[in-house]
């Protein structure tokens, strides 16, 4: 049940490139939940929790490059278009800076991660791209598998404070 990446469907070079975007959205999204974490090192739970959530988001990076490897094989399409890929990456970037510059409280950063959650749910894979094999889009979705709700893990805990 391997895919044959020789015979399938295959992205165009501007879209492999927005996978490629969309990973390095990814990862800086995981640096800045290892950033809030180290801050609220001392809150433990919410400390795990954030790490937690940053290896997820490291391994959804992995999942889009997995998919720039195999050249989008068995992959229709993708939903997105290069330009407001490029600019989630620069304000993801900016707001990096920012709160490195200036930590904020535990409050307002769980409500920065909540805000942040909301506007990615794009790029992920089942929104990002449109599959035309179904053994591919099985693959994708078995790696997507258990992750947790990030929204709702942010909510609880902040409602818990």
């Amino acid at each position: 049940m391997g895919i044959d990446i020789s015979s399938t469907t295959k992205l165009s070079p501007s879209e492999i490139e927005i996978l490629k975007t969309c990973a390095d959205i990814v990862n800086s999204v995981a640096n800045i939940y290892h950033i809030f974490a180290h801050f609220f090192i001392d809150n433990k739970n919410i400390s795990n929790l954030l790490l937690s959530i940053a290896t997820e988001k490291e391994n959804h990076a992995k999942e889009l490059k997995f998919a720039v490897t195999i050249l989008g094989s068995g992959m229709k399409s993708v939903r997105i278009d290069l330009p407001g890929a490029q600019l989630m990456l620069t304000k993801i970037r900016f707001l990096s800076d920012k709160i490195q510059s200036k930590q904020p409280v535990l409050i307002d950063g769980l409500k920065t991660m909540i805000k942040l959650e909301s506007k990615l749910f794009e790029y992920n894979m089942s929104s990002l791209v449109e599959f035309e094999d179904e053994q591919v889009c099985m693959l994708f979705e078995e790696i997507s598998e258990g992750r947790n709700n990030h929204l709702q893990m942010l909510q609880h805990s902040i409602d818990s404070l």
